[in-house]
């Protein structure tokens, strides 16, 4: 158990935090990464992009020997892997320019068809420079107060996922672990999963040791080094 004091309170902290690892089709080596996925078996993998269509997400679950859940993007995704995938993980954007509303509700309408076998999740974007926040029409960095209060006036769901943008190599979520502890302090049942911007090891071993979060996503990291994938998993084990 971990025990830190923020803001004069008291907070207990009973997880480890552990590790997702998620394929996206557009990033390289990806033969080697699904290679070592199906040798080295993750306790968590997912699949998910922005931008790749149904049938290139389709075609990792088809290459996978181990269960993987599903990180879409578009609609296309779902329809094409869903059935496929151990579970769904949908993103609720949670600030998004209004134009794209229909859309959203479009998506999470889709989303609800499969279920149970569906758990939505906010979806914070930390930084502007980054697919999803081109997606989403984002254009600017949100401070912490902005953030808290959208949560306080959104639907609450049992997962918030922040993003710094998975090419984004100024990840910002090291110099937000403040923002971090504020959600989990004000939401403490909520799971917190933070993805985006990691590098490297080191990099991602020092989020999880902060204790703020309950899930790190590593994905363009292991990209680059897919035969990382093994020491990842060894090092989240020891945490």
């Amino acid at each position: 158990m971990k025990i830190i004091n923020f803001f004069n309170k008291t907070i207990k902290l009973n997880f480890m935090t552990k590790l997702i690892v998620l394929i996206d089709p557009n990033d390289r080596n990806l033969d080697q990464l699904i290679e070592g996925v199906n040798r080295e078996q993750p306790e968590n993998t997912w699949v998910g992009c922005s931008v790749s269509n149904g049938d290139q997400i389709k075609d990792i679950f088809e290459r996978l020997k181990t269960e993987a859940s599903l990180y879409p993007g578009r609609p296309d995704q779902m329809i094409a892997a869903g059935n496929s995938a151990k579970t769904i993980f949908a993103p609720d954007p949670l600030l998004y320019d209004k134009s794209i509303e229909p859309i959203r509700k479009a998506f999470l309408d889709l989303a609800r068809t499969f279920g149970e076998k569906t758990r939505f999740m906010h979806y914070i974007v930390l930084h502007y420079e980054c697919s999803a926040a081109r997606v989403l029409g984002i254009d600017y960095i949100a401070e912490d107060q902005e953030i808290l209060k959208s949560l306080k006036e959104k639907k609450e769901h049992d997962i918030i996922y922040l993003e710094a943008g998975s090419r984004n190599h100024d990840s910002p979520i090291d110099r937000r672990v403040d923002l971090v502890f504020k959600i989990k302090n004000q939401y403490p049942a909520v799971e917190i999963i933070c993805g985006g911007g990691i590098t490297n090891l080191d990099q991602a071993l020092e989020l999880a040791q902060t204790g703020c979060c309950d899930h790190i996503v590593v994905s363009n990291a292991i990209h680059q080094h897919p035969k990382e994938l093994k020491q990842y998993i060894q090092s989240f084990k020891k945490i």
